[in-house]
């Protein structure tokens, strides 16, 4: 099990508890983790893989996050076993910060920029149908890997842009033995 799996469990469960939540929400979680068998059992097997501590602490983390609230304190655990302490949280999500309208340089780009994005997409495509199909490509595949990408990123479907080099390569033997 991997924290994702924890992750799906704390979504899930937040999603049953009566709103608005309280301050001692990260509490409440972890005990309606311990009382229902399937998600005490996804909890053991995250423990027994990544060790209690890490879990109880992401798991704090991401009932924060999720509900975008941030820690008052840490206090004793009251309700759940499965946790020592506990963060508890401010009753209102955490504001945004204002901005002053019109006033400052401009504003800094988010994230990775388009060509970047779609280099990283492309890099990710390449290497997710190389994985799936190593063992039918030829092994020459590699030394065309600048030429695949450039195809990729040009738009070409990945099976197309992977076939293009080896038809290229087999008319070149065929041509010149």
């Amino acid at each position: 099990m991997k924290l994702v799996d924890l992750k799906k469990i704390i979504s899930e469960v937040l999603a049953t508890l009566p709103k608005p939540h309280s301050a001692d929400v990260v509490d409440e979680v972890f005990l309606s983790i311990e009382q229902n068998d399937r998600l005490f059992r996804i909890y053991s097997e995250c423990c027994i893989n990544l060790g209690k501590a890490k879990v109880n602490a992401a798991g704090d983390n991401w009932v924060k996050k999720e509900l975008g609230r941030t820690t008052l304190r840490e206090a004793p655990a009251q309700l759940s076993k499965l946790i020592e302490t506990y963060s508890v949280l401010n009753i209102k999500a955490a504001a945004a910060p204002k901005k002053l309208a019109g006033v400052g340089t401009k504003p800094k780009a988010k994230g990775p920029t388009a060509k970047k994005r779609l280099e990283q997409e492309a890099r990710q495509l390449l290497s997710d149908y190389y994985t799936a199909n190593r063992v039918s490509l030829p092994p020459t595949i590699t030394l065309y890997r600048t030429q695949i990408l450039a195809l990729i990123r040009a738009g070409v479907p990945v099976a197309e842009a992977f076939a293009r080099p080896v038809a290229e390569e087999a008319v070149l033997f065929l041509r010149f033995g």
